[in-house]
């Protein structure tokens, strides 16, 4: 992670109200050590507010992400706008747009911690408007031809809980 911005002034009694800003690129993380997905993300943005309140957008690209079980790797490349709370390591997603080979999709949610539980529960929304079903299906089906082809739209909403079990049981 290279990050180049502004902090402070530094107050160790409020420090979700520390003022930032900034750029950042993450370069070569590796997906595989979230157990089920793999490929290889490239990010790179803006952010500025304050620690506990941090506004930021940018780009993601992964040229081959993959559920693992599936064995096909497909190019997946984002812009997004989200809110960080930089104190917990808590999102809100407000806008992110991705497309998936020739299909674009639009997500909103959040990746959260809960009372009581360990690790965090990305909650997300999602909608395909004139989308290719083969294109989505690439992600999860095994066989190297999706089941179906043709024109979709639809809408969807996923709850992934934090543990090591494998993405597709999640």
């Amino acid at each position: 992670i290279k990050s180049r911005g502004k902090l402070g002034p530094w107050n160790k009694d409020d420090l979700k109200n520390i003022p930032l800003s900034g750029d950042y690129t993450f370069d070569h993380i590796d997906l595989s050590v979230f157990h089920g997905i793999a490929g290889i993300l490239t990010a790179k943005g803006e952010f500025n507010g304050a620690l506990g309140n941090m506004e930021t957008q940018g780009t993601v690209d992964t040229p081959n992400f993959e559920v693992v079980h599936t064995k096909h790797s497909v190019p997946i490349k984002t812009r997004f706008t989200a809110q960080v709370d930089g104190t917990t390591g808590d999102v809100t997603l407000r806008a992110v747009d991705a497309t998936i080979l020739r299909t674009a999709a639009h997500f909103e949610g959040t990746i959260s911690s809960k009372p009581g539980q360990h690790g965090k529960t990305t909650a997300l929304n999602f909608a395909v408007r004139d989308g290719h079903i083969e294109d989505v299906l690439r992600i999860f089906v095994r066989e190297s031809k999706p089941p179906m082809a043709g024109k979709t739209s639809f809408k969807a909403h996923v709850v992934l809980p934090p543990g090591k079990r494998p993405f597709e049981k999640k």
